[in-house]
């Protein structure tokens, strides 16, 4: 089987271990950023567990890898948010509580469950998982993947095994571009905007238009800290935000805005500590001067810290186009919080 997983070495040898020992946990809580490698570490140990070939690593040429690669494997159930909702439902959760209690398909008799973003479950799904977790059934294990952990409740996060994956090298990610076909160059460019998460560098790898589009939405971020912002945001979004799209959600667009936005500001502070080297958007360095020519340590940390208040609102559902706007007039001004 092709192995996707960058990095992680020390958890997934962790996991193999466990399962050699037979000592496997049921639950296991992934923690790490967004595109770090959680989903492809649930998904590459379920296929070793499902393998037929019975070897230290999944074979990736039998049927039950095959299938697991494919996201259809009768014995993995996957619980992610519907593109139309902001919020995994509690039907979800007990479809899952259905799913774990039916006979393995495989001789393995595994029932895998993998939940990402757990953090966008509401309150009636949360609670429902509870009750799975205070009793799992036999012969289950269930991952629960997130990148906000003080989201989830600690009901949920006392009751699992908690595994956190880390940023990973740069050696790492430029290394597994190169495997897959990038030039040196390519390589060292999409590791230094990945910052240590290779889903990130793959995605931009196998897609150089999502690439091209971060790019352009860095520049449109830069210039709503111009003295016209407001009008330019709003001509953005009405030629932006407003246009069909099947598979991104205003809120999942929004929260994308928000993680840009983010490495936009932590490259001003990097520009002003002098750490060129450590720049998301090294090549926009030029489209940011007349933002450095006033710019200071605390207005970069009161920005990043609106960021953190706005990504808070917008996981309790405030309307986003709202969002956005606080963020650029507090730019300009001490805008109260949105909290």
């Amino acid at each position: 089987m092709s192995n996707n997983l960058i990095g992680h070495q020390n958890i997934w040898e962790y996991l193999k271990t466990a399962h050699q020992a037979g000592n496997l946990a049921q639950v296991y809580l992934l923690n790490g950023p967004a595109h770090i490698g959680k989903s492809t570490l649930a998904e590459r140990f379920s296929a070793l567990l499902l393998c037929e070939a019975k070897t230290s690593e999944p074979c990736g040429v039998c049927q039950s890898c095959r299938l697991v690669k494919l996201a259809s494997h009768p014995d993995v159930a996957t619980i992610k948010k519907a593109d139309d909702r902001t919020e995994i439902l509690i039907e979800q959760i007990r479809d899952l509580k259905k799913f774990l209690t039916l006979k393995s398909w495989t001789e393995a008799s595994y029932r895998i469950a993998i939940i990402s973003e757990s953090e966008l479950m509401n309150t009636q799904a949360a609670n429902a998982l509870l009750k799975i977790l205070e009793e799992p059934p036999e012969r289950s294990l269930i991952f629960i993947l997130t990148s906000q952990l003080k989201s989830l409740p600690p009901t949920i996060s006392s009751r699992c095994q908690t595994l956190f994956l880390n940023y990973v090298s740069r050696q790492e990610i430029t290394s597994a571009l190169t495997v897959r076909g990038a030039s040196e160059e390519l390589s060292k460019d999409l590791t230094t905007s990945a910052q240590g998460r290779p889903g990130l560098a793959l995605n931009w790898l196998e897609n150089s238009a999502l690439r091209s589009e971060e790019l352009n939405l860095v520049t449109e971020i830069i210039n709503w800290y111009k003295p016209q912002s407001f009008q330019i945001f709003e001509e953005w979004w009405s030629a932006n935000m407003k246009k069909e799209d099947e598979t991104l959600s205003l809120s999942d667009k929004t929260k994308n805005i928000l993680s840009i936005w983010q490495k936009v500001v932590r490259d001003l502070l990097f520009i002003k500590l002098n750490l060129p080297s450590k720049l998301n958007y090294q090549n926009e360095i030029n489209k940011v001067q007349y933002i450095m020519s006033g710019f200071t340590l605390e207005m970069g940390l009161k920005w990043a810290t609106n960021l953190n208040q706005a990504e808070n609102a917008l996981s309790a559902n405030v309307n986003p186009r709202l969002i956005l706007e606080w963020l650029i007039l507090s730019n300009f001004s001490k805008s109260k919080s949105l909290e």
